[in-house]
């Protein structure tokens, strides 16, 4: 048996006959509030919200910082969706990947009450606009994010020859699993259009230029790494030192005293020369996060802070 597919002119007079004015009404299924609480909690689970960025950005009037993120519709539907979507402390089996957090820009707007709703374990937090400087206040507001977003070229941090200062700028998220680093990129010594092989060199151009960033940034992740085990071995020196010298003290002080010398007194009040304005701190251990460098696609928008 053949099997024709319909002549183009056939779908065409289906889709001319197909009313879309006719408003089509959501379902609802009337009986989900009968289904056992085990199974009602699965469903709200599998329906909680894909992936997201969240965006730190700008408003064009007030120049004032904010985050940007439609309160997620699953958190709006009824008690029961709230409660099992929206992380509390209390909780004894801790946070679940589907669970939302309140996430803060800062201090000031936590007091205020201002935020967005926000899975660290999957979101992403987007900076399109970097801070003044490598040290970011509200940083610690952001204690818990795992997964964010910046611009190449962004000042200071982000920029060739200055990527030690992004690197600063990565340790103030402590959690922090993924960092990606997007590009724009606006081709040179492109061949014109329609010529042949055009298409083959942006994508090498481009390709070569994703490279090279990340070369930059891992190098400056290696060094700090590199001036962190530095810093390590500085304090165990200083550390070991101080030690030896207390234990010289001790057994000087056992001496004198075997001896009878007067000279108990001040031994046990002397001060080592290791004394604690020469200790040296040594700097907490920093897993660095995953580095990616790719092209800024329109996935990254930037919408207007309302």
């Amino acid at each position: 048996m053949s099997h024709t597919s319909p002549q183009p002119a056939s779908l065409i007079t289906d889709l001319v006959d197909l009313d879309l004015t006719e408003e089509v009404k959501p379902r609802t299924f009337h009986l989900f509030k009968d289904l056992p609480p085990e199974i009602r909690t699965k469903i709200w689970r599998l329906a909680a919200p894909k992936p997201t960025v969240v965006e730190r950005i700008s408003n064009s009037t007030t120049l004032a910082y904010g985050l940007h993120r439609p309160v997620p519709a699953l958190l709006q539907v009824c008690q029961e969706s709230r409660a099992e979507l929206l992380y509390d402390p209390q909780d004894p089996h801790g946070l679940r990947d589907e669970q939302f957090e309140m996430m803060h820009l800062s201090r000031g707007h936590q007091a205020q009450g201002k935020g967005v709703y926000m899975n660290y374990r999957h979101d992403t937090l987007f900076i399109y606009r970097g801070p003044a400087q490598s040290i970011m206040p509200s940083a610690l507001c952001f204690a818990n994010l795992r997964h964010l977003a910046m611009e190449w070229g962004l000042r200071p941090c982000w920029v060739q020859g200055h990527c030690h200062e992004g690197v600063r700028l990565l340790r103030q998220f402590p959690n922090l699993k993924t960092f990606t680093l997007l590009v724009s990129f606006h081709p040179f010594n492109a061949l014109p259009l329609g010529e042949s092989g055009r298409k083959h060199r942006e994508q090498t151009q481009k390709r070569r230029a994703l490279n090279e960033i990340k070369s930059w940034v891992l190098g400056a992740i290696d060094q700090a790494l590199e001036q962190d085990d530095n810093a390590r071995a500085a304090a165990a020196a200083a550390a070991a030192a101080a030690e030896a010298a207390a234990s010289n003290d001790a057994n000087v002080a056992n001496v004198d005293t075997t001896s009878g010398s007067s000279s108990e007194s001040t031994s046990t009040t002397s001060t080592a020369p290791w004394s604690s304005t020469h200790t040296t701190v040594s700097p907490a251990i920093w897993i660095p996060p995953e580095v990616r460098v790719v092209p800024k696609t329109k996935y990254w928008s930037m919408p207007a802070l309302a």
